[in-house]
């Protein structure tokens, strides 16, 4: 699975790619796996990937606007655009072509433009004139984020060590969500991790950085899937069929009263 690493410092120094060079090698489950960085004035992108023929440098290079303003990177892939992002084959999605394309549909459509993008994937807009980074991760979640703040920078990382090995974030365990972990199966509510200082990004999230500020946007809900009346009378019907056959009169005047 890829892993994105980020790292926004709060001021800038010639250490960002250090940093986000820490942050890979905290996250590396073996030997074999190919790691790519890049750092632009104000910001480190790194990028963990399981061993391939191309070099990661190479095959998840960024997306650069015309005029040099913006970057985008992206890890994972897209499953649907729509009429104006088509995407013909889900491979080609992980291509810098369509990155190119991406940007330029982002550009010109807004970010909120995202919701029409199904897919597991992680993307990170970075606009250099106004130093201003907007990450962004698919509607499900299906690739996990993580995040923690420190007075050295912001950090984003696909796995909560690659988080904690940046400058000035605490490793103290939260007690709570460890509590939570164990009552319910592995699992802990909310944005909670075992670390209390580090949290994972919710599903359908653009988070944006911008002078020394962080703020989280959802851009998608369940309710913006459209309503299909034909579908929800066949449920109906079979959900009806089930309380015929199971003899379920509770069952039967619940779904009457939906």
């Amino acid at each position: 699975m890829s892993m994105l690493c980020v790292w926004v410092p709060e001021n800038q120094t010639a250490q960002e790619n250090q940093v986000v060079t820490a942050m890979g090698r905290a996250l590396r489950a073996y030997p074999g796996q190919s790691w790519a960085s890049w750092a632009v004035p104000g910001l480190a992108v790194g990028l963990l990937e399981a061993p391939g023929a191309e070099s990661a440098q190479q095959v998840y290079a960024p997306a650069v606007s015309g005029d040099g303003r913006f970057f985008l990177w992206m890890v994972g892939e897209v499953f649907v655009g729509d009429d104006l992002l088509r995407v013909p084959q889900v491979e080609a999605t992980r291509r810098l072509s369509f990155r190119c394309l991406l940007l330029e549909y982002l550009l010109q459509n807004g970010v909120g433009a995202i919701t029409k993008l199904d897919g597991e994937y992680h993307i990170a807009l970075w606009d250099t004139e106004e130093k201003t980074l907007q990450l962004i991760n698919d509607r499900f979640g299906g690739l996990p984020l993580y995040w923690a703040r420190s007075p050295q920078g912001t950090a984003f990382a696909g796995g909560v060590r690659g988080v904690l090995a940046v400058p000035g974030v605490p490793a103290d365990p939260d007690p709570e969500a460890i509590r939570e972990a164990v009552t319910f199966g592995g699992f802990r509510l909310g944005d909670r991790t075992n670390v209390a200082a580090v949290k994972m990004l919710p599903a359908a999230s653009v988070a944006t950085v911008r002078k020394g500020e962080l703020s989280f946007r959802r851009y998608w809900h369940w309710t913006d899937i459209p309503v299909q009346p034909d579908r929800l009378g066949r449920l109906h019907k079979k959900c009806s069929l089930v309380v015929t056959l199971q003899g379920a009169p509770l069952l039967s005047s619940w779904w009457a009263g939906m």
